[in-house]
């Protein structure tokens, strides 16, 4: 018998009764949803630092020489995306979890254009003077529905200035996601997160941004306890994204403790070399290599990773700060895969029980 076939007896049930007809609809669209996931077997990740992705066609003539060349990557993206680039996003990613959006608009006109407005957009504005943002897309044959609950306006009191102000200025929201049909106040199919924490700059009192990271990562484990709290404690969750924080800093430690977050590449265990996902080039000295973007998962996710990786460009790793100023962005985008069909059949234990509470 076809998994579907109660669903449709119970619409015959229900010609008399909204309510029935509601939770049938309801049923049959999350059966397919189910179904449609197991048939597409793998879940592939793309985290991505997109430098400043932005919609306009001319820059205030307010801002500085600097901020005037980086906003020259306007309307012809078609043409500063390379087409390894652009079909590793377009084809291979079911979510891309971006970092440096300039606000919705920026991120559909994306969508549109390079992505063939496949994805389901969703992006979170920060309090940054550039609504520079982050967001998430979608692919809409996941058939997923996200719930999207922000973060964004979260404030500290700065210890070095004492001035109170927002802790994530580019922005901090979590996608719930659901397979299409299941219930709102059911467990999630997986969580995910898309952050930008503080630069490296160093700024007076603070070297290198150290306080403020440590203050998000701080806030980071307070959301991840708070969703395991709600829904279980091996609720998946993924929280991917420019973490501006070498390998192994010490800022990032309560992050890793605390939560038992797993980065990828250390489930995957990527040598270094094939780690870097951002090359900074100083005024002296030599080129420094860097792993700053960071797809980070509960244990179950690790358990169903499949691969990891950094997706370089057509010309590979620059060698030189003018080379990588002629990249799309200074960032490669970071992937992983994971095993979909044993997420849902582990999804379906779940809805059994009503929590992320496996044995």
């Amino acid at each position: 018998m076809k998994p579907y076939l109660p669903y449709i007896f119970l619409c015959f049930l229900a010609l008399t009764n909204i309510s029935l007809a509601s939770n049938c609809h309801q049923s049959v669209a999350y059966q397919v949803s189910l179904k449609n996931l197991l048939a597409d077997g793998r879940l592939d990740i793309i985290s991505y630092n997109m430098l400043f992705l932005k919609l306009q066609e001319q820059a205030p003539k307010t801002l500085s020489r600097k901020q005037l060349q980086e906003q020259l990557r306007v309307e012809g993206l078609s043409d500063m995306i390379s087409k390894i680039e652009r079909d590793q996003l377009k084809d291979e990613a079911d979510i891309i979890i971006a970092q440096e959006i300039q606000g919705k608009e920026s991120g559909e006109a994306f969508n549109r254009r390079e992505l063939d407005s496949q994805f389901d957009v969703e992006v979170s504005s920060g309090s940054h003077k550039l609504d520079i943002a982050s967001g998430q897309f979608f692919r809409k044959d996941l058939r997923l529905e996200e719930t999207i609950e922000s973060f964004s306006n979260i404030e500290w009191v700065d210890p070095v200035t004492g001035k109170q102000g927002t802790l994530f200025k580019k922005g901090l929201a979590a996608s719930i996601a659901r397979p299409y049909g299941a219930p709102k106040d059911s467990p999630p199919l997986f969580i995910s997160l898309s952050v930008h924490l503080k630069s490296m700059r160093s700024r007076e009192g603070d070297p290198f941004g150290n306080i403020i990271r440590s203050k998000q990562a701080e806030v980071l484990d307070q959301i991840v306890s708070e969703f395991r709290e709600r829904y279980g404690r091996n609720v998946p969750i993924i929280i991917a994204g420019d973490f501006n924080a070498k390998r192994g800093a010490q800022e990032l430690s309560l992050l890793f403790e605390r939560t038992g977050l797993l980065d990828v590449f250390d489930v995957a265990a990527l040598p270094e070399s094939q780690r870097i996902t951002q090359i900074y080039f100083p005024r002296r000295g030599d080129a420094q290599p860097n792993q700053l973007d960071k797809i980070l998962v509960t244990s179950v996710l690790a358990e169903l990773l499949l691969k990891a990786g950094v997706q370089q460009y057509e010309n590979g790793l620059p060698k030189s700060y003018k080379e990588r100023q002629n990249q799309y962005s200074d960032h490669a985008p970071a992937y992983a895969q994971f095993d979909l069909i044993r997420l849902v059949e582990l999804y379906q234990e779940v809805m059994l029980k009503g929590r992320w509470d496996l044995n």
